[in-house]
């Protein structure tokens, strides 16, 4: 006979379940130095850079980000990148991410002094031309990526910066999560019609780890799929009456991390109703 149990009751009990928070490091940074034979990256510099030169040659940060700490299936709710500029001699200037539409490289080169000029490229560097050089290349030079910015903030004095409150953003690093094939992650456009205009960026190899890129991702996991949620090896309706006192605050039979077993982001009598239902042999 199959176990039943009224969660109508129950319904305007529970709470709302929280959030989890990551700051996420760089997987991987570079500059595309505007070149057309492809010479110039920085591979393991501790600056990238974007915007015009003071000649008028244009500088391109690349960065992405390794999202495998979050569990598959969670829903992103905000999304923010943490940039720390460290040079610069122009005043504002809008500074843009746009998602990348390709894969690319970080190399073993390393720019001297302040960087700027870049360093020869070695095997699997990002160039102007090149995803890795020297045999892939970009569709078009300097970068493949969607024109349309994903976020786009003011940059002037020396200084911490973050981009985020952005839908386009949010959606960025969710289509990534459920796609992990397709994170290549951003490409960083400065003003370029206006010399000197350039911004000097920390890298994730800067010396000091408090200025290094930091992605900080606020994320609801998905509700477990096991219905053993006392973790007594069985399912029974003692999983549902854990459920119950779950949903009531008290977690003291409950061994799953949270009791929003439908995942409609709280933790109430449709919960226990969802309980039930694995209980008597409903997939998830």
């Amino acid at each position: 006979m199959k176990l039943a149990l009224a969660a109508t009751s129950l319904l305007a009990l529970g709470h709302t379940v929280s959030a989890d928070t990551l700051s996420i490091p760089a997987s991987k940074d570079n500059t595309l130095y505007e070149d057309p034979t492809g010479f110039s990256s920085n591979g393991r510099g501790q600056y990238m850079f974007a915007g015009a030169t003071v000649v008028s040659q244009l500088r391109r940060a690349v960065m992405a980000f390794d999202l495998s700490a979050i569990p598959p299936g969670s829903t992103i709710e905000s999304a923010r990148l943490k940039l720390n500029m460290s040079r610069t001699i122009s005043l504002d200037q809008q500074v843009s991410l746009h998602r990348l539409a390709a894969d690319w490289g970080e190399g073993d080169s390393m720019a001297v002094l302040e960087e700027g000029r870049g360093a020869a490229a070695e095997p699997g560097d990002a160039t102007w031309i090149h995803r890795f050089s020297t045999d892939d290349l970009w569709t078009t030079p300097g970068g493949d990526f969607d024109p349309a910015p994903s976020c786009t903030i003011p940059v002037g004095g020396i200084g911490s910066y973050t981009w985020g409150a952005s839908g386009e953003l949010n959606a960025d690093v969710q289509s990534w999560l459920d796609n992990p094939a397709s994170n290549f992650g951003w490409i960083v456009i400065c003003n370029e019609t206006t010399p000197a205009s350039a911004k000097r960026f920390d890298t994730r190899d800067h010396l000091d780890p408090s200025v290094r890129p930091a992605l900080i991702i606020n994320f609801t996991p998905p509700p477990s799929c096991d219905p053993d949620v006392n973790c007594d090896g069985s399912i029974n309706g003692f999983d549902i009456e854990a459920t119950e006192q779950a949903v009531n605050g008290d977690f003291s039979n409950f061994c799953q991390a949270s009791a929003d077993l439908n995942g409609d982001g709280a933790e109430n009598g449709f919960d226990i109703e969802t309980e039930e239902q694995r209980v008597n042999g409903e997939p998830c």
